[in-house]
């Protein structure tokens, strides 16, 4: 991935919506790899991956929008991302690109949807609406809790 300001959003498809998280969080972009099944995961835990060495969940994003499981598909990206507390990995459908934020109208979701606490705001795009992420506050503390129990029980 090459070098852009730190203001600047990486925009991903899900289905037919385009979301966007700050590129600053953002390790990597990989095609996605056998993810492995992880009982006792929190919803929209697909899994983890082993990324050179390290046990990595990954979070099926379309499952957490109340979308149903499917299937990984070999054109299925992991966009891998680092939060304060852990890095992860995110299953899109596809990458889009990246997006100054400097030229992006981005309303904040506390404007029209204030209970959404993941959702930092939307950026209007010539060919549409994103819903911009806040990748430090995607998981709640109970999933984070829930989640380290669940690798810790993993074998």
């Amino acid at each position: 991935m090459t070098s852009a300001p730190s203001d600047s959003l990486v925009v991903f498809r899900i289905g037919e919506q385009e979301f966007a998280i700050g590129v600053a969080a953002v390790q990597r972009v990989v095609r996605a790899v056998e993810i492995s099944p992880m009982p006792e995961a929190p919803r929209g835990v697909r899994g983890v991956i082993n990324l050179q060495g390290r046990i990595v969940p990954v979070f099926d994003l379309g499952v957490r929008l109340g979308q149903p499981a499917r299937e990984v598909r070999a054109s299925d990206h992991l966009l891998v991302a680092r939060t304060s507390w852990r890095k992860v990995a995110l299953l899109v459908d596809s990458v889009e690109g990246v997006v100054a934020g400097q030229s992006a109208e981005i309303t904040p979701a506390a404007e029209f949807l204030p209970e959404l606490e993941s959702v930092s705001g939307v950026m209007k795009l010539d060919d549409g609406l994103v819903v911009v992420h806040d990748i430090e506050r995607f998981l709640t503390i109970e999933n984070h809790a829930a989640l380290d129990l669940a690798l810790n029980l993993a074998p």
